[in-house]
């Protein structure tokens, strides 16, 4: 049984498909890595700490912190768990835009 949309998907070779849903894949995982890294930039600064301090409690470079917030890098889980301890929330809670939207509405 055809969808309406096997036709046109029919006029594309799989190999555009293919290379459309990679770009796509990609270009969703910069923007998780920016999301995230926009999570880390707001719970530093609701603690008050600048990205040497927050550095400091995690034992990596004010650089590192840098590259995470702009989603340049990744924060190892460990770096994740410390950063939810400091912050006082889930590991998941950082990964989780809406929630962390809806508390910046509040300061």
């Amino acid at each position: 049984m055809k969808k309406d949309n096997d036709f046109f998907l029919g006029a594309f070779s799989a190999d555009v498909i293919e290379q459309t849903i990679k770009y796509y894949d990609f270009t969703l995982s910069i923007l998780d890595n920016y999301l995230l890294g926009q999570n880390i930039k707001m719970l530093r600064k609701q603690n008050s700490f600048t990205q040497r301090d927050l550095g400091q409690k995690l034992g990596v470079s004010s650089q590192v912190i840098s590259n995470r917030e702009r989603g340049n890098s990744l924060p190892s889980l460990i770096d994740a768990e410390r950063l939810a301890k400091l912050s006082s929330c889930r590991i998941d809670f950082l990964i989780n835009s809406e929630e962390l939207y809806n508390i910046k509405k509040q300061y």
